[in-house]
């Protein structure tokens, strides 16, 4: 898996990240989300395996943990800067209210 530490994929370090979103957005893409919580521009891993792709294994998390991070699909495919010099598609999420930690 490229780029993202698999331990990042946990709701109580996504949580902040999108709660500090909430203070000025009201949608939010998953490029923008992962950049948040690696604390890096957001880079495309175009071209790799979606089973091995680690921008795909980090929107199948937030799809997976939607309801508990106040989130919700309203776009499967927006355009977004990849990071290199072109462009990628990512899913676009709609910040619903800010869900407090369990």
């Amino acid at each position: 898996m490229s780029q993202i530490d698999p331990t990042l994929m946990n709701i109580d370090y996504v949580r902040p990240a999108l709660n500090a979103f909430r203070q000025s957005k009201t949608t939010v893409t998953t490029a923008e989300i992962i950049a948040a919580v690696t604390g890096r521009a957001f880079k495309s891993d175009v071209g790799q395996d979606v089973k091995e792709s680690g921008n795909a294994a980090f929107g199948r998390f937030l799809s997976a943990h939607a309801a508990a991070l106040g989130i919700e699909k309203v776009a499967a495919e927006v355009r977004v800067d990849n990071g290199v010099g072109g462009f990628t598609t990512a899913a676009q999420w709609k910040l619903g209210d800010a869900v407090p930690a369990a």
